[in-house]
């Protein structure tokens, strides 16, 4: 299935199957180690960080987390806890000059989701307009898909990671996720 999507993708797009967000966040213990085989690179299923993640995969390649929020996801904003628009780019603003403050030695990622069907409403957009002017009035702040986010941290900071992640994990807990 999983391999089928992916070349149903590519054959669509002509583009590859970089990463994945299940739906509804179900994946399986072995979609990640599916995924990679058939060439993926990253996953946003682990809603666990701001950053950027090494994930071990059985065939072991080169995998990853990417932060996905549901903090800061319009479904849960507007549908699950009923926040008016003003109240949700709020929260991205103040999300937003947290991480700002904290990224400056380490980068960190703001994953705003946002769901077509929510956020495209006329009385919804201004707000959303505004948190986005917001972020993009602020110096050294890149706007990137998953995609980007997972090659340049694969590129430029996987292995460090992975070594320092192996350098403070104990020896019977270095299987499964890192």
């Amino acid at each position: 299935v999983i391999q089928d999507a992916v070349d149903t993708i590519a054959s669509h797009t002509g583009q590859h199957c970089d990463g994945y967000l299940t739906p509804a966040l179900t994946h399986s213990e072995h979609t990640m180690d599916l995924f990679a085989e058939a060439g993926g690179t990253y996953s946003c299923d682990l809603f666990h960080d701001d950053q950027p993640t090494p994930i071990h995969v059985r065939s072991g390649k080169k995998f990853l987390s990417v932060p996905y929020s549901l903090e800061l996801n319009a479904f849960f904003a507007f549908i699950v806890n009923k926040q008016s628009p003003r109240q949700f780019a709020d929260m991205i603003k103040s999300n937003f000059d947290r991480l700002y403050a904290e990224g400056g030695d380490s980068g960190t990622v703001l994953c705003i989701s946002l769901h077509a069907y929510l956020i495209s409403q006329p009385h919804r957009l201004h707000y959303l307009r505004k948190a986005l002017e917001h972020i993009a009035g602020h110096d050294d702040v890149w706007f990137a898909t998953g995609r980007e986010i997972a090659h340049h941290y694969i590129d430029n900071y996987y292995d460090a990671a992975l070594a320092q992640i192996g350098a403070i994990t104990p020896r019977a807990s270095r299987t499964g996720t890192i």
